[in-house]
């Protein structure tokens, strides 16, 4: 995707909007919903990459070594700028037309209390037990 995209040559909608280079809902849908996937490899990318942001995103406010380990390790692997590599997050960005600056700038600027709850809490078995 293109940043510096010139709202006014669509003739509106959302690229008109303020971010330009964001992901766009159909730009996430369209991959999930599997319109453009074309082989496995591209699944695997997309599987290594949503993996990437969750672990991220909930190991973000870890107390743990395990947790500040993980978060270490993927903040490493998005933060890494110029590896070619098939799997890297600049990589597996392009593959899926995502400019990898303006995720990184998303992420960055996510707040961890704004996940920790909704993601960490477990839910309670509703098994009842019979005697």
């Amino acid at each position: 995707m293109n940043s510096k995209k010139n709202p006014s040559a669509s003739g509106g909608g959302p690229e008109k909007m303020e971010g330009y280079g964001d992901v766009l809902p159909q730009q996430y849908y369209g991959i999930i919903a599997g319109r453009r996937r074309s082989d496995g490899a591209r699944d695997l990318m997309l599987a290594v990459l949503e993996d990437g942001i969750r672990s991220y995103v909930t190991n973000m406010a870890g107390t743990s070594k395990r947790e500040r380990r993980l978060f270490d390790e993927e903040r490493a692997w998005i933060y890494t700028r110029g590896d070619r590599a098939p799997f890297s997050f600049e990589t597996i960005c392009e593959n899926f037309d995502i400019e990898p600056d303006d995720l990184r700038r998303r992420l960055k600027n996510l707040s961890a209390e704004n996940f920790n709850h909704r993601l960490r809490t477990r839910k309670r078995s509703r098994m009842v037990k019979v005697a």
